[in-house]
């Protein structure tokens, strides 16, 4: 069933999501499900973004792999991120997403009529 969820956002990951440099993010535990909804917020703007997968990998796979499209200027620039926020997890959870170019209200519609 198509949600609109909440994935929070600090402004250094906002700003990368907007700027087109981040399209995945990373959590301790799936924050919804494929095909959900979320919104970003950065300098009184906000857009949307649909999560296109999900993937279940530790932060080392991350780092080697997935750093850029974390946003992340160099691999130990994402790990040292990572292990800031989840010093004690190996295992996490990679959010893959893009940006919808659908005006809110047709957004809020989508969702709401899915149910």
């Amino acid at each position: 069933m198509l949600q609109l969820v909440t994935i929070k956002m600090n402004d250094w990951s906002a700003s990368r999501t907007f700027g087109g440099f981040k399209i995945c993010t990373s959590r301790a535990e799936p924050k919804c499900d494929v095909g959900d909804i979320f919104p970003v917020e950065y300098s009184g703007m906000k857009k949307y973004y649909k999560v296109l997968d999900i993937w279940e990998v530790d932060k080392n796979f991350i780092s080697k792999f997935l750093w850029r499209l974390e946003g992340a200027e160099s691999p130990q620039e994402i790990l040292q991120i990572l292990n800031g926020i989840y010093p004690d997890k190996l295992i996490l959870y990679v959010h893959f997403y893009n940006e919808i170019d659908i005006p809110e209200d047709i957004i809020l519609q989508m969702v709401n009529n899915h149910d």
